[in-house]
């Protein structure tokens, strides 16, 4: 899980760096950042919309974006249960209610932090759908 989430992470960042155009969401507007932090590699360092992580997670193959789905699926399972805890050796820790959330993702020397983003926005951009309570 390390790995990949490493891997994802520079995907994204090379994908931000290529693609200029921005896509609507259907309607959905995603508020939100999403910010990336790496110790290692800090020119992999960045701030980005949640909005525009939508438009880069549209792209990226199927079997990712399934792998991507079924983590945020098991992750958000968790998040009911607790607000801090480690999944697969990622530690997630999330403040905030459910109209502004942040969320952080760390492993040793990386780090993601989601800030100002609901339920309603997360699934939306994980599954397409607004809510599935």
């Amino acid at each position: 899980m390390k790995k990949f989430f490493i891997l994802l992470i520079a995907a994204v960042a090379a994908t931000l760096t290529l693609c200029s155009a921005s896509a609507a969401l259907n309607g959905n507007d995603i508020n939100g950042t999403v910010r990336f932090e790496s110790d290692a590699i800090p020119a992999l360092n960045f701030l980005m919309p949640v909005s525009r992580a939508a438009d880069i997670f549209r792209l990226v193959p199927e079997s990712v974006a399934g792998v991507c789905v079924r983590e945020y699926e098991a992750v958000r399972a968790k998040c009911d249960r607790a607000s801090r805890f480690t999944h697969e050796g990622v530690s997630v820790r999330r403040t905030g209610d459910d109209a502004s959330m942040t969320f952080e993702f760390s492993v040793p020397g990386y780090r993601i932090t989601v800030s100002d983003v609901s339920w309603a926005d997360l699934d939306f951009l994980f599954l397409g759908t607004a809510g599935s309570e």
